[in-house]
């Protein structure tokens, strides 16, 4: 396992590195090559837990399955030539289902939660200090007149 992590970084062998590269040149993980090639060659989007075996042999056994090969090629391919978008959002569509942005839903949830916190914790607090203070304070604010 270590030396194929010497390997992974390292980049002195191309070709056995060229997942490592094309992942590098993206800004994505290994895995998520293996997700984008998968959708390329075979035109659908992959199962992860069907990927898992061909990217644990990748790992393990530095064994990659061709058309993996073939798809980081034409991503070393395109940097090499300078016109690959490394913004593009289809190489950076795996990146937006890990990071779901917040639904109105869940941000009115969170919202209700707090509230909640709020209430009980002042609630907590206001119960926990009724024994503490032996006098009313009265009336602070206008129109009352606090007599003391």
């Amino acid at each position: 396992m270590l030396s194929r992590l010497k390997i992974l970084y390292s980049l002195e062998e191309p070709e056995d590195n060229i997942v490592a590269q094309a992942a590098n040149r993206l800004g994505v993980g290994e895995f998520q090559i293996f997700q984008l090639a998968h959708a390329d060659w075979f035109g659908t989007e992959a199962d992860a837990k069907r990927l898992e075996p061909i990217f644990f042999r990748y790992l393990m056994q530095d064994q990659t399955d061709s058309w993996v090969r073939h798809y980081a090629r034409r991503i070393v391919e395109l940097d090499d030539r300078g016109v690959l978008d490394h913004d593009d959002a289809d190489y950076h569509r795996y990146d937006a289902r890990s990071m779901r942005p917040l639904s109105r839903a869940s941000g009115v949830l969170r919202f209700a939660a707090v509230l909640i916190f709020v209430i009980v914790f002042f609630g907590v607090s206001i119960a926990a200090l009724n024994g503490v203070i032996e006098e009313p304070l009265g009336c602070l604010f206008p129109p009352c007149s606090w007599i003391g």
